[in-house]
């Protein structure tokens, strides 16, 4: 994968963790639920060399 396109990858999947940190903070279900079904996807395994769960694991310790 060339340069851009691993820093776009690494772009989306940021987003994804601050938008999980704040759906967890202001209890947004829709936005919770779908961002762990984004979390668990073959999309995000593409995107990421991260483990999904663990991932979310790690963010809902952090938001406490």
């Amino acid at each position: 994968m060339n340069e851009s396109y691993k820093e776009l990858a690494a772009a989306i999947v940021e987003r994804a963790v601050l938008d999980y940190r704040n759906a967890l903070t202001n209890q947004d279900k829709y936005g919770r639920v779908s961002l762990e079904k984004f979390f668990c996807s073959g999309w995000f395994d593409i995107l990421s060399d991260c483990d999904g769960k663990i991932l979310m694991q790690m963010i809902r310790r952090s938001a406490g």
